[in-house]
């Protein structure tokens, strides 16, 4: 329903008139429900039951069905329908639903819960082309419909066409400024006057037992249910007072800012996944469903082995109605036992499952809080990686480490079932973790426990005896003069010299990394040996902050300067953040990130290549690299 719109806003925009129109028209009024959407159909090649909820475009998938038990009820009622009423369904066609847990499944407490648990709606009826055929709102054929499925009768307050007089108290209403309505509506029933408007032989609502109680409202669909005469206008009217309370929920959620602990705990995960790599996980299962949850789990056992103490105990926070049964984990549904000892020894671990199975599953469109687009570009990179290897477990190379968002979208098309996008609704609706924003909140609170220090330093290696560096990253294909002068400008800062950060994924897809591994440590060593501003250098997987950080550390350099060009200052300060409160933070203390200036790029070093124009080469890289000319030029051709 949250695409109708509200007739009263119709009328504010497209005045009386078309009202008027309007209302000479066949209408059907139903109860606006204050459930939870839920559709079926049966598949039309195989037969087998589809489930959707508010999304009518993906199925509940097996994911969404272990992150909470939500759903089950209605799921079992449906699949466990008689054999001589699973024939009389149409396959292809999805019949629209509300789903009611109890007796108040979101805002409204009514008096009773609908025959096993369900309301019909609606009864669409698709082509071969995917697109809605007909729309079965006729009440005498839903009635027949929802009494073989052994659910309520579409809650249809009125059908036909709309008397004058119901014209007149109607016109009234949307006449009426919205703040005078509330007003009035505060001590007059909106229900008493909408249903005594339309059907005044009703005694009570679809659910409650008599006019006093509130609803949310209503809906008009315009268009004669029996007539083909083109796409049906809805509309809805909803009461007041409900209208005015949502507005100021809406903007107390605008107003609130979401705290850090959410996105460090997810580059908590990513940097564990990537430090530990993603051949170290194992994958069971004979669907892409059940070999993520295998992956997830195995990933949750590990990272809980090495930091369950951090996390056990933690308060996420979650809404009070989270904690109902209806929105717990699904037990039922996991098989290792590892994460099943997890989750049954503290509720923290339940809750850090669920984030886990829900954030890497969607490709995400928005940053928000700690994640800013950069860290949100590797974070959609891995989501990647993980359905690569779901699809095919191999040991091997991660995409590219810089790849921008929008050149990933446009190359590459998620194909697993679990795996999907934000789309323009979810993007405007949810939160950026979070696929399902009905019945998971963000999780709002931040470990402010006291750290402990880098236990996997020897005292040999301990802060002050270790080197210090500054420290380039980038994917330097290759290494030119104007990253040069990046390390001369840090230098110039402190006098120290810099640590070069290769980020190197081992393959070429989005076209900037062209020389491979090898090629890249010949010439980094060229570098290294024949310019005083770099010390040394390392090749990583993957453009973060915190495992170069850790990679350095290990290797005897602490950072003091990170050099950064103005594209990723930004980025580059908000994981030095997130560092700052991790394990190694009391040691990063004073590392800061500095915008560098930028002079000559990779790809007008490679176009020179390409154009096999030495001389201009040879003025853009330092020397040892301009000897690699031919070798370099090679890698090229090799890569077109």
């Amino acid at each position: 329903m949250s695409g109708i719109n509200h007739l009263y806003d119709i009328y504010n925009k497209k005045g009386k008139e078309f009202i008027d129109q309007l209302f000479n028209t066949f209408v059907t009024v139903n109860e606006k429900m204050d459930g939870s959407a839920f559709t079926f159909e049966r598949d039309k090649e195989t037969g087998k039951f589809k489930f959707y909820r508010r999304d009518q475009r993906n199925p509940i998938t097996l994911v969404d069905r272990t992150l909470m038990k939500y759903y089950e009820k209605p799921i079992q009622y449906i699949e466990s329908l008689p054999p001589h009423i699973l024939e009389k369904i149409p396959r292809g066609w999805r019949f629209g639903l509300e789903y009611f847990s109890n007796n108040k499944p979101v805002e409204i407490m009514y008096d009773r819960i609908p025959k096993n648990h369900l309301i019909l709606s609606y009864v669409h009826e698709y082509g071969d082309d995917g697109k809605i055929k007909k729309t079965i709102q006729d009440k005498e054929e839903l009635d027949n419909w929802a009494d073989l499925l052994g659910i309520d009768r579409a809650p249809i307050i009125f059908q036909g066409h709309l008397t004058d007089d119901q014209k007149s108290d109607i016109l009234d209403f949307l006449r009426t400024p919205l703040e005078k309505l509330v007003e009035r509506f505060k001590t007059q029933s909106f229900v008493r006057f909408i249903i005594g408007t339309l059907n005044p032989e009703l005694k009570k609502s679809a659910l409650n037992e008599d006019l006093d109680k509130e609803v949310e409202g209503i809906v008009f669909r315009f268009g004669d249910p029996k007539k083909e005469t083109g796409d049906p206008i809805l509309a809805k009217m909803v009461d007041p007072v409900f209208t005015q309370m949502a507005k100021d929920k809406s903007l107390k959620q605008k107003e609130e800012k979401p705290s850090d602990f959410l996105g460090l705990t997810v580059l908590d995960l990513m940097n564990f996944i990537l430090e530990k790599g993603l051949d170290q996980f194992k994958v069971e299962g004979d669907t892409e469903d059940e070999r993520y949850i295998s992956f997830m789990s195995s990933v949750f056992s590990d990272f809980l082995d090495k930091y369950g103490e951090k996390y056990k105990g933690a308060d996420f926070n979650e809404p009070e109605y989270l904690r109902r049964d209806e929105f717990r984990l699904n037990k039922d549904l996991i098989d290792d036992r590892k994460v099943l000892k997890y989750v049954n020894e503290d509720d923290s671990f339940e809750s850090l499952f669920k984030l886990m199975l829900n954030s890497f599953r969607k490709i995400k469109s928005r940053s928000g809080g700690i994640i800013t687009k950069g860290m949100m570009e590797q974070m959609n990179l891995l989501i990647r990686d993980i359905k690569d290897y779901i699809q095919k477990p191999r040991k091997g190379k991660l995409n590219e480490g810089f790849l921008s968002f929008l050149d990933f979208k446009k190359e590459i098309s998620p194909e697993v079932e679990y795996l999907k996008e934000e789309d323009e609704e979810t993007e405007a609706d949810e939160n950026p973790f979070y696929s399902f924003k009905e019945f998971i909140t963000t999780l709002e609170t931040i470990d402010n426990s006291p750290k402990k220090s880098n236990s996997s330093l020897t005292e040999e290696e301990e802060p002050n005896d270790l080197k210090k560096v500054n420290m380039l990253i980038g994917r330097f294909q290759p290494f030119h003069n104007g990253h040069l002068k990046m390390a001369k400008f840090l230098k110039e800062k402190n006098n120290l010299p810099s640590v070069v950060v290769v980020v190197y994924p081992g393959h070429n897809k989005s076209g900037k990394s062209p020389f491979e591994e090898e090629t890249i440590r010949k010439y980094m060593d060229e570098v290294v040996s024949g310019e005083d501003e770099i010390q040394d250098y390392i090749i990583v997987q993957r453009g973060l902050i915190g495992s170069a950080i850790v990679k350095l550390l290990k290797m005897g350099y602490t950072p003091v300067l990170i050099g950064a060009g103005d594209d990723r200052t930004e980025d580059y300060t908000k994981q030095l953040e997130y560092v700052k409160k991790s394990e190694i933070g009391d040691q990063m203390k004073n590392l800061k990130v500095i915008e560098t200036p930028r002079s000559t790029s990779a790809t007008e070093v490679r176009q020179a290549i390409k154009d096999e124009d030495y001389q201009k080469f040879k003025k853009l890289v330092p020397p040892g690299v301009d000897k690699m000319y031919v070798g370099l030029k090679s890698s090229m051709e090799d890569k077109v």
